[in-house]
């Protein structure tokens, strides 16, 4: 089932899978990545949703297997630019359930896991420095970001 056939429940399903690090690694695709920020930024809002993924996202690759290197996982940079983007997104969506705005979240940003590239370079965005630490966009300025 491709994301576009998603629910609410799914929705709920995988932020349940991610908050309790059960969901398979293989299963935490950009479309999820993207659904599960949606509902953190609808719950806590831009700011603490950010604070909280820089946390939980790093542990949710380690219960995965997977690594949190100079060169593999938590990316501070791509976080925040998506963070950022769900934030501006949702703040003009009609709908006041967090699963009808995750969803809608999903169907436009889902496709889109290269949206990064209209304004970073590839050598900005893959340096350590982004990595580790926000680095502002090389290419081209980036909206005005919603309030928090």
């Amino acid at each position: 089932m491709g994301f576009s056939d998603w629910t609410a429940s799914d929705i709920r399903r995988l932020r349940a899978g991610f908050d309790h690090q059960t969901l398979p690694g293989q299963q935490f695709t950009h479309a999820a990545h993207i659904a599960v920020g949606a509902t953190y930024v609808f719950e806590i809002g831009r700011e603490r949703a950010h604070e909280h993924l820089r946390q939980a996202i790093p542990s949710y690759n380690l219960s995965q297997g997977g690594e949190n290197t100079d060169t593999r996982g938590y990316h501070e940079t791509l976080t925040r630019f998506w963070i950022d983007r769900l934030a501006e997104f949702l703040a003009e969506q009609p709908s006041r359930i967090m699963e009808e705005q995750a969803l809608a979240a999903v169907l436009t940003f889902g496709h889109q896991a290269k949206l990064w590239e209209r304004y970073y370079t590839f050598d900005v965005v893959s340096s350590l420095d982004a990595r580790r630490g926000w680095i502002p966009p090389d290419r081209k300025d980036l909206p005005a970001a919603v309030p928090a």
